[in-house]
């Protein structure tokens, strides 16, 4: 019964059905389903569904960390980047992405680099965008060759790097429009 209750769920959730995706979900953790973590989580930080409760979000996806401790972990920061707690979804986004999450470092170059006025670490920047790009993350790669024009030399360094540039946004925009839901593309 549970299996078809989540079956359930899941369609009425991808089918932007929120109302009835959040009451299948609620009824199978009420059940003491542990898979419906992340989805309570986000309808909750949304507000789909349900009321926009960041608290009760944050409570689910401190429940997903415990099953998926690298995606659950970035969930937590986008939630408080969305609470704007600009320096604990710093270190949430950080934590994430030391266990090689590429969103979670390309979230932790942009908070080192300032983002809507957070504390500026260029050091670790470089390190967290380096990351993201080596993890596949494609904002990161287009960053990474946005660097490499803009420190080209010569014509000939300047043709490789105009190059890059064009296969990265290729390649990425390849990406999103196969999977928007990639999580390189996030």
């Amino acid at each position: 019964m549970a299996e078809h209750d989540l079956k359930n769920a899941m369609k009425a959730y991808w089918s932007d059905d929120y109302d009835r995706a959040f009451t299948l979900f609620d009824a199978l953790s009420q059940q003491g389903d542990e898979r419906v973590n992340f989805h309570l989580g986000w309808l909750y930080m949304h507000g789909f569904g349900t009321p926009q409760d960041f608290t009760k979000a944050k409570e689910f996806f401190k429940k997903f960390e415990e099953q998926e401790p690298g995606p659950g972990i970035y969930y937590l920061g986008s939630l408080l980047l969305k609470e704007r707690n600009l320096e604990e979804a710093k270190l949430a986004f950080e934590k994430a992405a030391q266990l090689a999450h590429p969103s979670a470092a390309y979230w932790a170059y942009e908070l080192n680099s300032g983002y809507e006025g957070s504390k500026i670490d260029l050091q670790k920047a470089s390190h967290f965008l380096s990351m993201a790009a080596n993890l596949g993350h494609t904002y990161a790669k287009r960053d990474m060759s946005k660097q490499s024009l803009r420190n080209a030399h010569g014509l000939i360094d300047w043709l490789r790097a105009v190059a890059n540039y064009a296969a990265v946004l290729v390649v990425g925009y390849w990406r999103i429009i196969r999977d928007h839901n990639d999580i390189r593309t996030r």
